[in-house]
């Protein structure tokens, strides 16, 4: 089978991002990230209030990346269901979070939920 004509639902979408770009962190890397690569998660803005922001996870120092929510790629899982269905990216993201850790002497917990 194939299809002939997208539907309505289709989420085909893809954008290159740069880690800490818009949170000033981060190590630089530039990411090409999908749909499939997103979720929802609660963070502090600048006034000290929570909102809810669309992010990724740095695959190369583990940070967790803010994506501009304007692309429209309708409904996301929040964080703790994201990461429950991709155990491959969140053990990358430790292992490169404590590699960076480990060359600053810095001394962490994992990443928590």
């Amino acid at each position: 089978m194939h299809v002939k004509v997208q539907g309505k639902h289709h989420y085909a979408w893809s954008t290159v991002v740069t880690c800490g770009q818009r949170t000033g962190g981060g190590c630089g890397a530039v990411l090409a990230i999908e749909r499939d690569d997103l979720f929802t998660d609660m963070v502090t803005v600048d006034d000290g209030q929570q909102a809810e922001k669309v992010c990724c996870l740095c695959l190369s120092c583990g940070s967790q990346v803010e994506v501009d929510a304007a692309s429209g790629f309708g409904k996301l899982p929040g964080k703790r269901s994201w990461a429950m269905h991709h155990p491959r990216h969140v053990e990358q993201a430790h292992t490169a979070s404590r590699q960076r850790d480990e060359a600053l002497g810095i001394q962490r917990g994992l990443w928590m939920y």
